[in-house]
């Protein structure tokens, strides 16, 4: 079996959004179910956080996302910020909000964003319980991030898409090599209006992210396939999906691709890529899932029992 066939095992063009005012039952079981599990995540992570001691629960939003409405006009004064600029603006309405309910929140948001990727490129419940019952998911609300942002670009239309994908292009800018020329069309005029207005707004900012002094992550934290296989090997595997992705017009394959070819992906990143694995393959992502939480879900329990 060639890898593409693999991970396009129930490939084909995506579904359209269900109207969100009748939602079908099939999806209002999966939206329910992702939004049972984002407040056991979350509660997990309040536990974790109030024993503390093991890591620093939500560091990046205490240091970096909800400082970054008292520096919108120059967020790269935040050391730690490595994102386009207008993902600022999105966290302006968390601010004012204390930090678990604001996590409550935004994980609600980030957990329904994935049912509806599930539905959307094909998957159904059991894609959403095997995706978000993972240790991926417990990694995500351990350590929140602005990844629901970049997931909602897959849900919109190409125009709109592309301001929302580049806030972490890491996470599925490869979904593109699944579009048809139509719409990267669209997706590069919308995605370049957003740019000239931020250029407008925060003057010439690319070298500020890009120079920034933090933006270079700690590698033992990185889990890209270049880093762990090495370039030699990752790199056919992306040529080979993302050949795939483009005549099957399949975005789920072009995402795969673009993982084999970033740098640096944090382990906490991965939950979209392992949900759509478990669209494609449910029982190897349950496999998977099973192992991680024995190893690492094990020396969770285990430094949680330890502590003095």
């Amino acid at each position: 079996m060639r890898l593409a066939d693999f991970f396009a095992a129930t490939g084909g063009p995506p579904r359209p959004l269900p109207d969100m005012r009748r939602l079908p039952p099939d999806v209002r079981r999966m939206l329910i179910a992702a939004l049972a599990l984002a407040v056991v995540w979350w509660l997990a992570a309040v536990i974790i956080d109030q024993v503390g001691g093991i890591t620093i629960v939500w560091n990046d939003q205490r240091a970096t996302f909800r400082q970054l409405p008292f520096h919108l006009s120059a967020p790269y004064a935040l050391p730690a910020f490595r994102n386009p600029p207008w993902a600022a603006l999105a966290q302006v309405p968390f601010v004012w909000i204390p930090l678990p309910l604001s996590m409550l929140v935004q994980m609600i948001l980030y957990f329904g964003v994935l049912a509806l990727i599930v539905y959307r490129f094909g998957g159904g419940l059991g894609a959403v319980l095997v995706g978000l019952s993972s240790f991926f998911a417990l990694l995500a609300s351990v350590e929140f991030n602005v990844e629901w942002l970049a997931s909602l670009g897959l849900l919109l239309p190409a125009a709109l898409s592309g301001p929302f994908l580049l806030i972490k292009p890491q996470i599925a800018l490869g979904a593109y090599l699944g579009y048809s020329p139509r719409q990267l069309v669209r997706a590069a005029v919308g995605a370049a209006l957003v740019g000239v207005v931020s250029l407008l707004i925060w003057d010439w900012w690319p070298p500020l992210m890009l120079g920034n002094p933090e933006a270079t992550v700690a590698q033992r934290h990185n889990m890209a396939p270049v880093a762990l296989l090495g370039w030699y090997i990752a790199l056919p595997i992306a040529a080979g999906l993302a050949w795939f992705a483009i005549r099957r017009r399949d975005p789920v394959l072009g995402i795969f691709a673009g993982l084999f070819v970033v740098p640096y992906i944090a382990p906490y990143s991965l939950l979209l890529a392992f949900t759509l694995l478990a669209v494609r393959r449910r029982r190897l992502a349950a496999l998977i899932s099973a192992v991680m939480w024995v190893i690492y879900g094990g020396a969770l329990v285990l430094g949680l029992l330890l502590m003095p």
